[in-house]
């Protein structure tokens, strides 16, 4: 059984303050990565004995090419859209997110995070590797991911894996690579 409470820790410190999830408390954040496995996404990770990286594995087509969030959601996201919490303000912008509407392509590499002790020693660019291998196994065409334009060691990794920038929006490039 995937340990989302030790994801959700890697992620809060692994992402810098300008992340979108960073202010959220860490049980909104596990909630976070919760809702994304529920709907049949993947979470990759890279232990020895303990978590020390995982990749968040998307596929918008298990949205049924459905962005409200109501609807994508189900049940469960109208009870946390009845709470006055951040978490649901998150999960708007993420699915509303016009940006991410304009990529054509539905499978992402949401995120990558390494925990802090574990950070320069390649883990990203296995987890990157990992991803695409998974993707070609199901079949996929084409991989997107969008990276903060602040994010320096992200968007060098995505590039240096050999994704082509396919638009920049205000303050995020968006990527997308074919694969084999």
């Amino acid at each position: 059984m995937l340990d989302v409470p030790q994801i959700a820790e890697i992620h809060k410190s692994s992402y810098r303050d300008d992340h979108l999830t960073s202010a959220l408390p860490i049980d909104d954040i596990k909630a976070y990565y919760s809702f994304y496995l529920e709907k049949g996404n993947t979470i990759l990770v890279y232990e020895d004995n303990v978590i020390q990286a995982f990749a968040l594995l998307v596929d918008y087509s298990s949205f049924n090419n459905d962005l409200n969030p109501i609807n994508a959601w189900g049940p469960r996201f109208k009870i946390l859209l009845k709470r006055p919490l951040p978490l649901a303000k998150v999960l708007l912008k993420r699915l509303r997110n016009p940006d991410d509407q304009k990529s054509k392509i539905s499978h992402r590499v949401l995120s990558i995070a390494t925990h802090q002790n574990y950070k320069s020693m390649g883990l990203a660019s296995i987890l990157l590797n990992a991803s695409e291998e998974f993707f070609v196994a199901k079949g996929v065409e084409a991989v997107g991911a969008t990276v903060k334009k602040t994010n320096e060691a992200s968007n060098r990794l995505f590039r240096k894996a050999g994704f082509e920038l396919e638009y920049e929006a205000r303050d995020t490039n968006h990527y997308h690579r074919r694969l084999k």
